[in-house]
């Protein structure tokens, strides 16, 4: 089964990696020319679906985070429902992928583990966009009776992170200790997360797209269930590469919406977990290596 797989990012670029000869990735994408992204999109997801008696669909796009614009989040739903719309055109079964957000959706924390049985509580525009988008999904599936899965991603981190955007702690940490740049710290570091490495999180996704059972809708935590504190993430920057974060303690518009604690834990589909992510040291360390050539190469660009 053939996986076109829309978005270019750290995580789209992952799962084309693990899909291998089978992904067809969408290229040409230019997210900020709205209407010619609903062109491509519709054009591309029209074909994919048509010439394959079996397929699937990633959407692995979204750029968002807590703080985002509300546009920028709608803009992002627009483009998710042109990409539903082009699928209703199949003609034969089909799987779709949609990237959610496990922080996103449960914005508002508990000391709690969370699984895939917790409500929801978004407390942010961009969490309520995510669950937005999961319903967009889910009446989609049922109208159509295609299959569908909601991967809730918790941090994800790993090479390629798009570092001119304010997002993944572990790569920013990092480029800020080779420019000698300070950290700007708007929770206690205290604060727990859960971190998964883009590899580990691509390759579960590659196994439900391949192989994983036929759940219908179903939602699953892309979690490494092993919670870290702030404080340690960077302790492990400062072990990897040698440099003490130089941290700069300060409340932003953003703080209220940054719960104390995000603990995952998933319970369902075990058969696409596959392996258990790799834990914080290790991936950091990949991701150190692969910055430190790629400065080497191009510098590094931040927000």
């Amino acid at each position: 089964m053939t996986t076109l797989v829309v978005g270019r990012g750290l995580l789209g670029n992952a799962v084309v990696g693990a899909l291998g000869a089978s992904a067809v990735p969408l290229n040409g994408a230019h997210w900020q020319d709205e209407r010619a992204t609903h062109e491509l999109l519709a054009t591309a997801v029209r074909q994919h679906v048509r010439e394959h008696e079996s397929w699937s669909v990633a959407w692995c796009a979204g750029a968002g985070v807590v703080g985002t614009a509300a546009e920028h989040l709608r803009r992002e739903t627009r483009y998710l429902e042109t990409v539903l719309d082009a699928m209703r055109t199949a003609h034969g079964p089909g799987r779709f992928f949609l990237a959610s957000s496990a922080g996103g959706v449960h914005g508002a924390g508990t000391p709690a583990y969370i699984d895939e049985s917790t409500p929801c509580a978004p407390i942010s525009d961009y969490g309520r966009n995510k669950v937005r988008q999961e319903e967009l999904a889910v009446s989609w599936a049922g109208e159509t009776g295609h299959t569908l899965l909601i991967g809730r991603i918790s941090n994800l981190y790993g090479p390629g992170q798009a570092l001119a955007k304010p997002q993944g702690l572990v790569s920013q940490a990092m480029a800020r200790c080779i420019l000698r740049r300070p950290i700007i710290v708007s929770v206690p570091e205290e604060t727990q997360r859960d971190f998964i490495f883009t590899d580990d999180a691509a390759r579960r996704i590659a196994a439900w797209l391949q192989q994983g059972t036929a759940h219908q809708p179903a939602v699953k935590l892309l979690v490494s269930g092993r919670p870290v504190t702030l404080s340690k993430v960077f302790r492990v920057v400062h072990a990897v590469t040698g440099i003490e974060p130089r941290l700069i303690r300060r409340i932003t518009v953003t703080s209220a919406l940054q719960p104390r604690y995000l603990r995952f834990r998933s319970v369902t589909m075990p058969e696409v977990d596959l392996a258990p992510a790799r834990v914080l040291e290790v991936g950091a360390k990949q991701t150190w290596d692969a910055m430190l050539r790629g400065y080497g190469r191009a510098g590094l660009h931040l927000p």
